[in-house]
């Protein structure tokens, strides 16, 4: 484990098609605060992602553990932006 107080900073890539690139991903930041937990790794109580500044688009994900939520005790916050939008059948 890291000292208190220190910022710990890692990147990846991950292109869609086309050259689209989700700069921010909720979704694989719930999966990293659970395994964390997980592991005994928690960082806190909360912390913050900051994803997509290489690509000029800064994004910032909010994780908080709820450790009385039934189920998954993750709650992921931030802002979003639709970027693609539509339907498919199964």
């Amino acid at each position: 484990m890291r000292p208190a107080g220190r910022r710990r900073s890692s990147c990846a890539w991950i292109l869609l098609t086309e050259n689209i690139e989700d700069p921010v991903t909720g979704s694989a930041n719930a999966a990293l605060a659970m395994l964390l937990s997980a592991q005994g790794r928690r960082p806190g109580a909360s912390f913050t992602v900051r994803q997509g500044t290489a690509l000029g688009r800064d994004g910032r994900v909010s994780i908080t553990y709820d450790d009385e939520a039934s189920g998954a005790p993750v709650w992921i916050g931030g802002q979003s932006v639709t970027v693609v939008d539509g339907t498919f059948g199964i």
